[in-house]
């Protein structure tokens, strides 16, 4: 794809749903293609957010899943794809960095 300037100064929003985004900016700079993806989970199941049982549920399930997924990550660390979980206090937030052509299989795999 040739470079355009145009799509190199900030990103641009090529589609928007009811529950999510899609964005585009052309990296002209590195010249890898690098994608971002993030997942927001709303929840207050098990009182989460609004309980000190229900945090202390959620850290306990992010620690089985990172636990879990430990040897997974590991490998996508060393194929340059990082996964990011963040606990707040009324969603859970995934995050998934890396080159494009194997993004979407890491993240597949992750959430499977």
């Amino acid at each position: 794809m040739p470079i355009n300037k145009n799509l190199s100064k900030k990103p641009i929003l090529v589609q928007q749903w009811n529950d999510s985004d899609l964005w585009y900016k052309q990296d002209d700079k590195f010249k890898s293609p690098i994608a971002k993806i993030n997942l927001k989970i709303y929840t207050n199941d098990c009182m989460y957010g609004h309980s000190p049982e229900g945090r202390v549920f959620a850290e306990i399930w992010n620690s089985i899943i990172h636990e879990n997924l430990r040897e997974f990550y590991y490998m996508g660390k060393m194929a340059s794809q990082e996964t990011y979980i963040t606990i707040y206090n009324n969603n859970l937030n995934f995050e998934w960095f890396g080159y494009n052509d194997t993004l979407s299989f890491f993240v597949q795999e992750a959430i499977n």
